[in-house]
């Protein structure tokens, strides 16, 4: 429960910051009739629905470009392909150890222990 508290006031102070420097609202300070000093706040939600709807607008169209480029222009992949190196391959050896009962157990990579002169 407080990692959602945290959450939530994370998204109030980010909100807060990216409104502020887009300029999606303004404090003024003014004086009251009384004379005591008055803070106003005027919200531009106009503004606010242009910028998230562009911003929308270009994380749609970025994340086209970038499945196009992954796609490839009709099927063809834009990835660059390399030749395979001279890297050798790990040698993987299956060494055999003599058991009590005079069987001889293999093992490797890709086989778990199994017993020579038995069906697997």
């Amino acid at each position: 429960m407080r990692n959602f508290f945290a959450l939530v006031g994370m998204v109030v102070v980010g909100f807060a910051v990216i409104g502020w420097y887009c300029g999606w609202y303004t404090f003024n300070l003014i004086d009251s009739e009384n004379g005591k000093p008055e803070i106003k706040a005027t919200f531009d939600t106009k503004k606010v629905a242009e910028d998230s709807s562009s911003f929308f607008r270009n994380v749609t169209k970025i994340v086209q470009e970038k499945s196009n480029q992954a796609a490839g222009e009709g099927g063809k992949s834009t990835l660059p392909v390399s030749a395979p190196g001279n890297t050798p391959a790990p040698s993987v050896s299956a060494p055999t150890n003599s058991t009590s009962n005079g069987g001889a157990i293999r093992s490797g990579w890709l086989l778990g222990p199994t017993r020579t002169g038995q069906k697997q």
